[in-house]
């Protein structure tokens, strides 16, 4: 109880340490309990398959690329109410809604209850926690803010590493409504993380947002700001970064969602295929856990790492639509993660140098809905590409004549 009735602590800078640890570890949980339900996407898309036959493949991505989308989407609302009311408030809310939808998404009889249970109040709860997850650290860090961001997003890569296997092995023990149970009583850990984000007050940061709220704005460009889109206008590096974040994206949406289903189409055992999106999470966790280090010594701008990583990824996407090995496959996933552990909080500490402290809040939340759109998009796109893939195949698939050269037609497709 003392989290809730300790008053407000001033600073009169960043502390960069206290109970901002504790904040971190709170940040951690909330991200891997978030993209670890994302994460699992492919783990239900193929449990679903088989019970919901009379339904597409691109159907039932529907209710992932929803989910996705009502996670971004609703960031831009969820740091306005961040900003307003703070961050444990906010965060309670997104508790609440997101532990609910898990459970009643285990009741689901069709894939029109899952677009609204899972898509849109599991997603609208968890983008209510991703957005307030981060902004609250550039209040408790500055000296040692991109390790304090790179530990925060380390818990992206726990999530990815966990929650697949372990929803496998939930699906295949108590069936994919069991697994939503379970979920649901994991997800109830973020009431915890909600409860010891603390709030505190800053004097040097307060002084640049009364600077800031001196400039006065029409009724529309004020809503506009309030949303973070007139940074757009005004930041056009902040805006060349927001181009690059939705076209990274779209292609690594595809990949979350749609790898597993595509190793498994290949031949892959599930079990096994899950570990792709496993490995992606490893490679991720590993670097993040010195990223941070690295970047706080200056040894080289978190400007000029983007577009090397960005590369690299495009690379490896590219390898794993044109093999079917899955060491292959593997060490494709590795390099992606590998990506995606470097990506993620430098382009959060790209943010904080680009806009400001007093904008970071605003610039996050139009990253959320601008990635927020890539992931539909991308779930979308996706879901459609691999329909269109079965449906050539079934055409085109010639039947081996019953002959008595069977064994050896056998032998030769194996």
């Amino acid at each position: 109880m003392t989290c809730f009735t300790n008053p407000v602590q001033t600073y009169a800078k960043p502390p960069d340490g206290g109970w901002g640890w504790v904040v971190i570890c709170s940040s951690l949980t909330v991200r891997m309990l978030t993209m670890g339900v994302y994460a699992h996407a492919g783990v239900l898309i193929v449990a679903m398959q088989s019970t919901m036959v009379n339904n597409s493949v691109g159907e039932i991505v529907l209710v992932t690329s929803l989910y996705f989308g009502f996670m971004f989407f609703i960031g831009p609302i969820g740091i306005y109410l961040n900003d307003r009311y703070g961050t444990r408030p906010t965060m309670l809310i997104g508790a609440t809604l997101s532990t609910i939808g898990l459970f009643l998404s285990s009741f689901a009889f069709n894939m029109y209850y899952l677009y609204i249970s899972y898509g849109a109040i599991t997603g609208t709860g968890h983008g209510f926690l991703l957005a307030t997850s981060l902004p609250i650290l550039s209040k408790y860090f500055d000296k040692h803010f991109a390790s304090a961001t790179g530990i925060a997003c380390v818990g992206t890569g726990l999530g990815f590493f966990i929650f697949p296997p372990m929803t496998q092995f939930f699906v295949s023990k108590y069936g994919w409504r069991g697994s939503f149970i379970i979920l649901s009583a994991i997800n109830a850990n973020t009431f915890a993380c909600a409860a010891v984000m603390r709030p505190i007050i800053v004097t040097s940061q307060e002084q640049e947002k009364k600077n800031t709220d001196r400039i006065h704005y029409g009724r529309f460009k004020k809503i506009l700001h309030g949303l973070g889109f007139q940074l757009l206008c005004t930041n056009h590096n902040f805006a060349l970064m927001i181009l690059g974040i939705f076209a990274g994206g779209i292609s690594f949406i595809i990949l979350l969602s749609l790898i597993m289903p595509y190793a498994v189409d290949i031949g892959i055992p599930e079990l096994k295929a899950s570990f792709l999106v496993t490995a992606v999470g490893i490679a991720s966790l590993s670097i993040r856990l010195v990223q941070g280090w690295v970047v706080d010594r200056g040894y080289i701008r978190p400007i000029c790492i983007l577009p090397i990583i960005m590369l690299i990824t495009g690379i490896a996407q590219l390898t794993i639509a044109s093999t079917t090995m899955f060491p292959v496959l593997i060490v494709a996933c590795v390099f992606i993660g590998a990506c995606d552990g470097i990506y993620f909080p430098v382009h959060y500490v790209c943010l904080k140098v680009m806009v400001g402290v007093t904008n970071y809040s605003l610039a996050n939340s139009t990253t959320l809905l601008v990635t927020g759109v890539a992931g539909v998009l991308g779930s979308q796109f996706g879901g459609k590409i691999r329909s269109n893939l079965n449906t050539q195949v079934h055409e085109f698939a010639v039947p081996i004549p019953n002959c008595q050269c069977e064994s050896q037609y056998e032998s030769i497709l194996s």
